[in-house]
């Protein structure tokens, strides 16, 4: 699978969020208990990620999103929005991690 990405940064308005978030375009394997899909990742930060899904996800259930040549990362869906989602990560993205799969 050849997965590439754009990176950009996206301003940070006064909202609920405390960490800056990336503009990315790439693809990632994503797998939940029962199932496994093939999700846009639309932007992500070291806390989490939004995603654009062919299927909407469930609120609340835990899943591993694989980026390209990274490890999977563990994450919980916090919010569903129609064919978009927002997974919070189990653990915060080192920067190293962070920048290797934005330039993918």
């Amino acid at each position: 699978m050849d997965l590439k990405a754009e990176l950009s940064e996206l301003p940070t308005p006064d909202d609920r969020r405390q960490v800056a978030r990336k503009l990315v375009s790439t693809s990632a394997a994503l797998r939940g208990a029962t199932s496994r899909c093939v999700v846009d990742v639309c932007d992500f930060s070291e806390a989490g990620a939004r995603l654009s899904t062919a299927d909407p996800l469930v609120l609340g259930s835990r899943v591993l999103l694989k980026l390209p040549l990274i490890d999977a990362i563990e994450a919980t869906v916090v919010w569903v929005n129609r064919l978009e989602a927002g997974c919070r990560f189990s653990k915060p993205l080192p920067g190293c991690i962070r920048r290797g799969a934005a330039k993918r």
